[in-house]
């Protein structure tokens, strides 16, 4: 890994432990920003979300099902359960 490289990561690193939850279209990330975020958010305990695309239709699909989880689970859990979306 490259001295630029290794920054990115730590940038993204810093980013992601701070986020409530991530959203990341996987047609526009390395694997390893991937890989990145996946371990942060992991770590924190904190939920992230797989885009599809980086479209709007994308984000708007991930935003109505992270409501919907939230009003069916809000009597059992304080987070949602986030289920990653497959690239097809």
């Amino acid at each position: 890994m490259t001295a630029a490289s290794t920054i990115a990561v730590d940038l993204l690193e810093a980013q992601v432990s701070r986020a409530d939850v991530v959203f990341f279209p996987v047609d526009r990330v390395s694997h390893n920003a991937v890989a990145t975020v996946k371990r942060v958010a992991l770590y924190k305990g904190e939920p992230y979300v797989a885009l599809r695309s980086s479209g709007l239709t994308s984000l708007a699909a991930a935003l109505r099902r992270i409501s919907v989880q939230q009003q069916l689970g809000s009597e059992q859990t304080a987070r949602p359960r986030i289920e990653i979306v497959k690239r097809s």
